[in-house]
């Protein structure tokens, strides 16, 4: 039931995670470097998802990210 649901969305969750990664390796010449940019792709995406800063309070530069971002609709 709803146990095996929060895992396949754990594991999607993950997958996705895993994927961002490695698309971000693939555009950058050191690890290191993609590690950071994944990171900091990761905390601006949180920021930006709803959770820590409600739609209605993010600045309207930044609302166009807020639109596209799939942390939003998860």
């Amino acid at each position: 039931g709803s146990f095996a649901l929060l895992w396949i969305v754990y594991a999607l969750i993950q997958l996705v995670g895993v994927l961002l990664g490695i698309a971000l390796w693939a555009t950058v010449p050191y690890m290191e470097l993609a590690a950071g940019c994944t990171a900091t792709v990761v905390i601006l995406l949180c920021l930006l998802g709803g959770f820590l800063i409600s739609y209605s309070r993010i600045p309207d530069i930044w609302r166009w990210l807020a639109t596209v971002n799939p942390l939003r609709f998860a």
